[in-house]
């Protein structure tokens, strides 16, 4: 059986502990023409942490102030479709849509549909998620993850590192005077 996450509010939890998820409609682009169909997006679990949670930091962008990170498994014959954020998407089984996801060397944007609910029995475990990780926008918007503590926040640093050295050279303007 393959493990899948499916990252949503926190919001949404004790709805996804009695009912499991539901599907939601999405754009799937198998071939030249998009057909809109009810998905449950998720990503498979796999050893690189931050290749299973990317997506976490997209929807913090829609305005998720806490999110959940929603584990299930999935019979490993099951047909989903995997594909990159924005692209075409392929029919593939969940095992080997699994096997792709761990394969593929830059999984950035790598999505699966699951075209069906997810009863609560499948349901793993539920947990929070505390960091921020993830990209925004697009995922080739930057190369690097938010999980870099260095990253975040980098405004704010750049307004704090230029008031402290305004400060500095004010103080060596006094000494000069004086």
């Amino acid at each position: 059986m393959a493990s899948f996450i499916h990252i949503t509010d926190a919001r949404n939890a004790a709805s996804i502990r009695r009912n499991g998820l539901k599907p939601q409609p999405a754009p799937l682009i198998i071939t030249a023409s998009p057909a809109t169909q009810r998905f449950v997006y998720c990503v498979p679990v796999v050893a690189d942490f931050a290749a299973t949670f990317q997506w976490f930091g997209e929807l913090r962008r829609k305005g998720y102030r806490s999110s959940i990170a929603v584990q299930f498994r999935v019979a490993d014959g099951e047909e989903v479709f995997i594909g990159k954020f924005s692209g075409p998407h392929r029919r593939v089984t969940a095992a080997e849509a699994a096997g792709l996801y761990m394969k593929n060397p830059d999984a950035r944007g790598l999505e699966v549909l699951l075209p069906r609910p997810v009863r609560v029995g499948e349901i793993m475990r539920i947990r929070e998620m505390a960091k921020a990780l993830g990209w925004r926008y697009s995922p080739t918007a930057r190369i690097t993850f938010f999980g870099n503590p260095g990253l975040c926040r980098v405004k704010s640093r750049r307004r704090k590192l230029v008031a402290a050295q305004r400060r500095k050279r004010k103080a060596a303007r006094r000494e000069r005077v004086a």
